[in-house]
């Protein structure tokens, strides 16, 4: 047995792409096909050309998608449109069609719609919703088969709503253990219009109870584009700062996490305003981390119940007084 044979799995994305401006949400029934060239006509109705900008979000390169990211759900009041990204994947291989355009991401889920038979397995489903099924007992099951897949393992299922009023991670690249803790994050996100307040309520209270955490989380510099904020959280899964700024901020708690952001953020800022050559710098770096790992010494000598967490905020408070 190799040294990897007995690591868990990778953590898995779910895309869950909100789309409910208008009151039925998406109808594929607008989506109609050129007759003379066979693209798609109007595809700019009910946003659909944003969904598929999105699922391109989960592209990487020399891969058609992912391979961290499962499943793409595209969720509206009355019309769900899922995508199995390794099957859609496998699909588009099969013909020979690699290039996601909106023919191709929206065409084949336009031709689920219609019921035109398939030769092959695309990984595409579309479920028409109605008052028996709606899009929040369909939201129960599906994250309720996350949740409970990643107990029987010994991990956890986590939501992670991208809104503006959530807390922005510290993004810092940094080996941990989060793969083996996190086997599966549920990525919430609304379309151009966003999420109205009284759907995000329900999907908290569904979410919140159907995972292990459920965190609210802002990207810096502002509101963005639903796919290039998608872009931006699996370029920061790329570097390794996505999974481990979860996992502190999960074991920290809010206060905390922000508290000890904010210091690591201020700390930085007095290094960088306080010295004007690289090794004035370097050498009080230098001073910091010996402060620093002497503090973390001290602490645990007094105390058997100190956790990292509260080690680093020690650390950090005491190298601000040093500058």
């Amino acid at each position: 047995m190799g040294p990897y044979d007995a690591m868990p799995p990778r953590t898995k994305f779910y895309v869950f792409y909100w789309e409910g401006k208008d009151h039925d949400g998406i109808d594929l029934s607008s989506l109609k096909s050129c007759s003379s060239c066979g693209k798609l006509r109007d595809p700019w109705r009910f946003r659909l050309d944003n969904v598929q900008a999105c699922l391109r979000s989960c592209t990487k390169e020399g891969e058609i998608f992912r391979e961290e990211v499962a499943e793409f759900w595209c969720v509206s009041p009355w019309t769900i449109v899922s995508y199995n990204l390794p099957k859609f994947a496998a699909y588009l291989s099969k013909k020979g069609t690699k290039a996601l355009t909106e023919n191709v991401v929206l065409g084949t889920a336009m031709s689920i719609y219609q019921g035109t038979p398939q030769k092959l397995e695309p990984g595409v489903s579309v479920q028409n919703l109605g008052y028996e099924v709606t899009w929040q007992n369909w939201l129960w099951w599906r994250a309720g088969v996350l949740k409970s897949r990643a107990q029987k393992n010994g991990r956890k299922c986590v939501v992670m709503h991208l809104d503006g009023s959530g807390d922005e991670l510290l993004n810092h690249p940094k080996p941990s253990s989060a793969e083996q803790d996190i086997e599966s994050v549920i990525l919430l996100l609304g379309g151009p219009d966003g999420i109205k307040p009284g759907v995000a309520r329900e999907m908290h209270n569904i979410l919140s109870q159907k995972s292990h955490a459920y965190l609210k989380v802002r990207l810096p510099g502002g509101k963005q584009h639903s796919n290039v904020a998608i872009g931006d959280l699996f370029m920061a899964h790329d570097r390794g700062s996505l999974l481990h700024d979860v996992q502190q901020r999960l074991k920290m708690g809010k206060e905390k996490y922000a508290e000890f952001k904010d210091g690591v953020s201020t700390l930085m800022d007095l290094i960088a305003d306080s010295y004007e050559n690289h090794e004035e710098a370097m050498q009080m770096l230098q001073k910091l981390k010996a402060v620093a790992a002497g503090q973390r010494h001290a602490d645990g000598d007094n105390s058997q119940k100190l956790t990292p967490e509260k080690a680093a905020l020690s650390s950090i408070k005491l190298s601000q007084q040093q500058l």
